[in-house]
C-alpha cells in the first residue's frame, strides 16, 4: 500500500469536509513533492454551502428598514455578456499563490483587479492568505494579466486588515477559510519577475468610495477568472480566461446596522470558482466593490455573488489606519510594505 497517497487522500477528505463550510470562490491544488518529483497531485475546490446564514451569527444582515431588499427574481437570462471592456481588461489580474507546507505545495487561484499606476491592486485576503507565510514556506504570488492570463508580474502584501489576520491566522494551514467576507480585502502592490522591466505604469481602473443613490436596481459588471472545479488537476501552469457579465444588484447587506457594506449580484455564470477578489464595475467602468463570496444559491439562484463595497473597506481602512483608501496607496508603497510585513509575516 503506498502510504503517502493514502495519508494525503485522507488530508485531503478531512480538508473537503472543513471545507463545506465556506462560500469562497478559490480553486486549489495540493501536489506532494519529494526530490523535486510530484508524487501525488490532488484538486479540490470549495463547495456553496447554501444555509451559510444558519451556520454563523455575524452573517451580513440584509438592509430592510433604510433601503428596501429586491426580491431575486433573474435568472441566467438576466446576465448579459459585454463586449470586453478594454480597461477593465487591462486592468484585471489572476492571482496564482502558492507555499509549502513540509512536501506539500499549496496552489490557489484568485482574480484581483490594480487600482493604481502604480500597480496596486485590490483582492480578498483569503486569495493571498500564503504571502502571510514566512520564507521558510516559500510563499509567492504571480500575477498573471491578459487572456488568456499568463505570468507578468509578481505580488506583495501592501495591506490586509488586521481583524482579517487576527481572526485566521490559526488556521492559515488550510487551503481555504470559513468566513462571512467580512474584513476580507487586501492591497498588493506590483514588481516584475526577475529580468523583466517595470513600465512607467500600470493599467488600472478608478474607484469610488461613494454608495451610488440608485443602487438598489443598478446594473454592474462583475469579472474575473473563473475556472472549472478541477481545473488544476493536471497542471498548476493551467492558463484561465477573462469572464465579464453584466449583473443586476439584487439585495444590499451589512455587517453593522445601515451601512451598505456588501451588495448581492443576481446569477450568473461568472459566479464559479476562482473570481474571488474579481472587479464590479458601473457601466462607465468605475469600481464598486470586488467579489467575496457566492451568494445562497436556494435564495438567490445559482451562481449569484456577495461583493464587498468600496465604501466599506473604506470604511474599515480609515479606522484601522486612520487613512483612506486613497491616502493609503500614495507615496511610497515599498516601504509601507515592508513595514507591514515586518509586523505581521507569520511563522507556521
Amino acid at each position: 500500500m503506498n502510504f503517502s497517497h493514502f495519508f494525503l487522500d485522507f488530508a485531503l477528505s478531512i480538508a473537503s469536509i472543513l471545507l463545506a463550510v465556506s462560500g469562497y470562490l478559490g480553486t486549489y491544488l495540493v501536489q506532494e513533492v519529494r526530490n523535486g518529483v510530484v508524487l501525488v497531485q490532488k484538486t479540490f475546490s470549495v463547495p456553496q454551502n447554501n444555509h451559510a446564514e444558519e451556520t454563523y451569527t455575524d452573517i451580513p444582515q440584509e438592509i430592510s428598514e433604510s433601503f428596501e431588499s429586491i426580491p431575486q427574481t433573474a435568472a441566467l437570462s438576466d446576465a448579459v455578456l459585454p463586449t470586453l471592456d478594454p480597461a477593465l481588461a487591462d486592468a484585471l489580474v489572476n492571482i496564482v499563490c502558492t507555499h509549502k507546507d513540509g512536501d506539500a505545495v499549496h496552489i490557489s487561484s484568485g482574480s484581483g483587479v490594480v487600482i493604481d499606476p502604480k500597480g496596486v491592486i485590490l483582492t480578498n485576503a483569503h486569495v493571498v492568505q500564503s504571502l502571510l507565510f514566512d520564507e521558510t514556506h516559500e510563499p509567492t504570488c504571480a500575477v498573471r494579466t491578459g487572456n488568456p492570463g499568463r505570468n507578468s508580474y509578481e505580488a506583495h502584501i501592501l495591506y490586509m486588515s488586521q481583524k482579517w489576520i487576527d481572526a485566521n491566522k490559526k488556521e492559515l494551514a488550510r487551503p481555504s477559510l470559513v468566513g462571512t467576507g467580512e474584513y476580507d480585502y487586501a492591497l498588493l502592490y506590483i514588481t516584475p519577475r526577475a529580468g523583466y522591466n517595470t513600465p512607467a505604469s500600470y493599467p488600472f481602473i478608478s474607484f469610488s468610495t461613494e454608495i451610488p443613490t440608485d443602487v438598489r436596481d443598478m446594473r454592474v459588471i462583475a469579472a474575473g477568472y473563473p475556472s472549472e472545479e478541477d481545473a488544476m488537476k493536471h497542471s498548476a501552469n493551467i492558463l484561465l480566461n477573462q469572464h465579464m457579465e453584466t449583473v443586476s444588484i439584487t439585495k444590499l447587506f451589512t455587517y453593522g446596522e445601515s451601512e451598505i457594506d456588501v451588495i448581492g449580484l443576481s446569477s450568473s455564470t461568472i459566479g464559479h470558482y476562482g473570481v474571488s477578489g474579481g472587479p464590479v464595475t458601473t457601466n462607465t467602468g468605475i469600481l464598486l466593490g470586488i467579489i467575496v463570496t457566492k451568494g445562497n444559491s436556494e435564495k438567490d439562484g445559482l451562481g449569484s455573488l456577495r461583493a464587498l463595497t468600496l465604501s466599506y473597506i473604506n470604511t474599515i481602512l480609515l479606522s484601522e489606519t486612520g487613512h483612506t483608501l486613497s491616502e493609503n496607496i500614495e507615496g511610497d508603497i515599498q516601504k509601507k510594505a515592508a513595514r507591514f510585513k515586518a509586523a505581521h509575516i507569520l511563522s507556521q
